[in-house]
């Protein structure tokens, strides 16, 4: 009886994890929405009005992408690991960190060079 519940118990906190990422990633969409949603908003109203509208340059902050890509495939990798005990699989996890290096070392090349 022991066992079981232990096990009821180990699906429950992975149940609860998977669905708090979910939560953080679907609220993380909604104001990814929200902020273009009100910028076309305001580019319309500029256009309806016929004032001059430049659109905002977009820099990628490779420093932001590479520390989330980095710490996505660390965790990834831990949660294979513990769910599956499998090393092999759970490397698969890893692949994201692989990304966040890469925007790491493209942040470093881009500031060397700046200076």
């Amino acid at each position: 009886m022991e066992i079981l519940d232990i096990e009821f118990a180990e699906t429950m906190m992975m149940g609860i994890a998977y669905i708090l990422i979910a939560v953080l990633i679907v609220a993380a969409l909604y104001f990814v929405y929200r902020k273009r949603k009100l910028l076309s908003e305001e580019i319309r109203l500029a256009i309806e009005k016929g004032q001059p509208y430049e659109l905002p340059k977009r820099e990628v902050n490779y420093y932001l992408h590479g520390i989330l890509w980095t710490i996505v495939g660390v965790l990834a990798f831990i949660a294979i690991l513990l769910t599956t005990s499998n090393f092999g699989l759970s490397i698969l996890g890893l692949l994201p960190s692989a990304a966040g290096v890469a925007f790491l070392a493209v942040y470093k090349k881009a500031q060397r060079e700046q200076q």
